[in-house]
């Protein structure tokens, strides 16, 4: 409900805020990443282009149960930081493997359903910290870093891909930017646990 007044972000709102950021725009970054070089890496490895976009798609296919079955999990059982930090940790496992096995069918396909189980928890935590007065600043602040990574993070892969002959330097830094999203995902909870709230509505 509009209040028809302004309040200023927290300084526990901004800080938590930015970390959600970072971690979307982590998130995301790994998702770009490996979609736009997970094809060429495969061609690579001698896949036809047919079949290695095919095996790639897959990673996005399985965003249509998956999505929506995070949410489910997370709400129906309470537990959103077990099916965010199960699906954070089977996708860097998983992202991990794929430069060194030969199932990419396999691969492609499980990192995109532990991915998008994941994905839904961690959308979330921006509404967790802003209190109602303050969330379109501070979705201006999330948004902010999501747009810029979009932006900057695919081109660290492409220059990554250049400089070391081998998209599979590029789908290594999707899991490393994965691994950032988790550890970022940590911080954030121990940020939220421990950092005192204080009054919401700033003078």
């Amino acid at each position: 409900r509009p209040t028809g007044s302004f309040s200023r972000l927290t300084r526990r709102e901004l800080s938590l805020v930015t970390i959600a950021g970072l971690v979307w725009m982590f998130i995301n970054g790994a998702y770009l990443v490996l979609l736009s070089f997970g094809p060429i890496f495969l061609l690579e490895q001698g896949i036809s282009f047919a079949e290695a976009s095919l095996v790639v798609s897959l990673m996005s296919w399985v965003f249509i149960f998956s999505l929506p079955l995070g949410g489910y999990l997370a709400t129906r059982f309470k537990a959103p930081n077990v099916v965010m930090f199960t699906g954070l940790i089977g996708a860097i496992i998983i992202g991990g493997l794929i430069p060194y096995t030969d199932m990419p069918f396999v691969t492609f396909l499980l990192f995109g359903i532990l991915y998008a189980v994941s994905a839904p928890v961690v959308a979330s935590l921006p509404a967790e910290v802003l209190s109602p007065g303050n969330r379109g600043p501070g979705f201006g602040i999330y948004y902010i870093w999501y747009y810029a990574g979009s932006a900057f993070l695919p081109v660290v892969g492409g220059y990554l891909k250049d400089i070391t002959g081998t998209a599979a330097s590029s789908v290594l830094f999707g899991v490393a930017m994965m691994i950032a999203t988790l550890l970022l995902v940590g911080l954030f909870r121990l940020a939220q646990a421990y950092v005192p709230v204080r009054a919401e509505f700033d003078p």
